[in-house]
């Protein structure tokens, strides 16, 4: 019969399986949580592009018509990077998923600068947000590759916008 000494070494082994269960893949599984992170961050970012092109099935005409168009990209482009942050890198990929989200916000806050140009009937500084956008989208992909992903921030085929 186990004595009170001997009972803490007898839950050791429990104590240290429990810990590390939550503590993420074990025994080279660290390939197939990369695998499980790029491959959820890959759909998202499909789910959005997919939204995207339907949105841009029937482009803006108007300047009222842009403020809606972009409120409904806005919130695509928001609701992505909200899921994109749920999301949890593999220890290598924490820095390169952070350093893309950032870059993501900022392309986001184009965007708005863009929506509040189109509110105020502002062609000019419309342009001027979406070409602010345009400007960095090789950066975005290039960070969206290094967090691990290939679906993320790709540049659209139709009527020349950029994914943020």
């Amino acid at each position: 019969m186990p004595t009170l000494r001997s009972l803490p070494a007898a839950l050791a082994p429990l104590l240290i399986a429990a810990a590390l269960a939550g503590c993420g893949p074990l025994d080279g599984d660290d390939e197939s949580s990369e695998d499980e992170f790029a491959s959820s961050g890959d759909a998202i970012c499909a789910d959005a592009r997919a939204q995207i092109a339907e949105l841009q099935r029937d482009l803006p005409k108007t300047a009222g018509e842009q403020a809606r168009f972009t409120e409904r990209l806005l919130a695509i482009f928001e609701s992505e990077l909200a899921e994109l942050e749920q999301l949890e890198p593999p220890a290598d990929r924490g820095a390169a998923l952070e350093r893309y989200l950032s870059a993501r916000e900022r392309a986001i806050s184009y965007v708005e600068d863009g929506l509040a140009a189109a509110k105020s009937g502002n062609a000019l500084a419309y342009a001027d947000a979406q070409a602010r956008v345009a400007d960095e989208q090789v950066e975005r992909t290039k960070l969206a590759h290094q967090a691990g992903f290939t679906q993320c921030s790709r540049p659209l085929t139709a009527a020349g916008n950029a994914s943020p």
